[in-house]
């Protein structure tokens, strides 16, 4: 079985480039699984209905997908959002997912003989640079709790292989920008230890994220973690072979 990844797409209709992109990747596809930011909000939620008809029409397989801080708060972030509110915005992506006859793995699992895979936005909560950040993040710490805790619950125990997709990042080393005065600007709002910790519990064999727009690759414990790393003017599509439980990149470019 091979499930293709694809993160950050940022879809704002029209986009000739990531369409044929998306076009052209449909084959050899047995699920198709989108990591957060799939597309630009807007009051009618129209570039996520075109963005889904695109693939319903040309991946006859499984979709799932989670949401990124895109799809939330555009592209705003700031500390202390009340979790209610953050837990509301989610929600309101069930409708869409049941329109379009997709997973939301925010609220189900994707199973299948071979794997499961869970899923959720992740959120972040400054803990990957606390020292700059204690007193902060409060209520964000209490969100990406409630939000494992409640992947926590769907997944259970499985004698399947694991997979977990989320859109933050569980390790600072995963912002992708080592060496760089940007890895400690994006780092409060970056992800979690929080997922790091879930991952060391769960033990899923991969954990595929986006979020940062720079690729990024580390071992946790027993699991595979890559930051596809897709921007603005790329496109990445990621597959996992799990027969020969092997990872590798189906296409890149650059528009």
């Amino acid at each position: 079985m091979k499930i293709m990844f694809l993160t950050d797409l940022h879809y704002s209709y029209p986009s000739f480039y990531k369409e044929k992109a998306l076009k052209e990747n449909n084959q050899d596809v047995d699920a198709l699984i989108l990591c957060g930011d799939n597309a630009e909000i807007d009051p009618s939620s129209g570039n996520h209905k075109y963005l889904f008809s695109l693939l319903k029409k040309n991946y006859a397989c499984p979709i799932g997908f989670v949401v990124g801080n895109h799809e939330l708060f555009g592209d705003k972030m700031s500390p202390n959002i009340p979790t209610e509110k953050i837990m509301a915005l989610l929600a309101n992506y069930e409708s869409l997912a049941k329109e379009f006859e997709m997973i939301y793995l925010e609220k189900e699992n994707l199973s299948f003989k071979e794997a499961v895979i869970a899923g959720t936005y992740g959120h972040y909560d400054g803990s990957l640079i606390p020292e700059k950040t204690k007193g902060y993040f409060n209520q964000d710490k209490k969100t990406v709790k409630t939000l494992i805790t409640n992947l926590e619950d769907r997944v259970n125990s499985t004698n399947k292989q694991l997979i977990i997709i989320g859109h933050t990042v569980p390790d600072k080393s995963l912002i992708g920008r080592p060496n760089s005065l940007q890895q400690d600007k994006f780092t409060p709002y970056a992800g979690s230890t929080q997922l790091k910790k879930m991952m060391k519990k769960l033990n899923p064999i991969i954990y595929i994220c986006g979020h940062t727009h720079a690729i990024a690759q580390e071992m946790i414990e027993n699991t595979l973690c890559l930051n596809i790393g897709t921007d603005y003017n790329t496109f990445k599509a990621v597959v996992y072979d799990t027969k020969e439980k092997l990872l590798s990149m189906k296409d890149e470019r650059v528009f």
